[in-house]
């Protein structure tokens, strides 16, 4: 068997550099492909996740039943008549007794309950008018139901949050 010449030897580790760097570029290459492939999963992932978290937010603000939010408003209503009637009668009245003036003079009482505006709605509105306006609207969702949908919509943000992990 003949010995290779310098020249072969030469050609030889040529071929093998051209090999190992075409072997280097194809493992970069495959890399980059499984780089964006996971970059690609992780992005629809994300976005699935921010579709969640934005129907978490929807079922959050569903309207209530009916029942329940009626004895909320109505306590917020009298809470609220409460404050605002105390105050200026007890003020009106406190007037009345020190100087003598008669009780609900209409000369004197706007200095106590300003005419107008959203004050009104303390003299006229009633419990009555707030049932009617509640027995208009829609009945909503039962606390019960919102729980559920939350707690579904919780376990598949947590399901992705896991598998979003996983890719990396």
């Amino acid at each position: 068997m003949e010995r290779p010449t310098l020249k072969q030897i030469q050609e030889a580790g040529q071929q093998d550099y051209a090999l190992r760097e075409g072997l280097a570029e194809t493992a970069k290459e495959k890399k980059r492909q499984a780089a964006a492939k996971i970059e690609e999963a992780s992005q629809e992932i994300m976005g699935e996740i921010k579709e969640l978290q934005l129907e978490r937010g929807r079922v959050l603000t569903l309207p209530g039943e009916k029942g329940p939010f009626l004895k909320f408003v109505k306590e917020e209503f009298r809470r609220n008549r409460e404050t605002f009637l105390s105050t200026p009668l007890r003020e009106h009245l406190k007037g009345c007794q020190e100087v003598g003036e008669t009780p609900f003079d209409p000369q004197r009482i706007h200095h106590n309950f300003p005419a107008g505006g959203s004050h009104l709605v303390w003299f006229v509105m009633t419990e009555e008018d707030i049932e009617k306006a509640v027995a208009g609207l829609d009945d909503g969702i039962t606390e019960a139901e919102r729980g559920k949908k939350i707690k579904e919509i919780d376990t598949k943000i947590a399901q992705l949050s896991k598998r979003l992990e996983d890719l990396a």
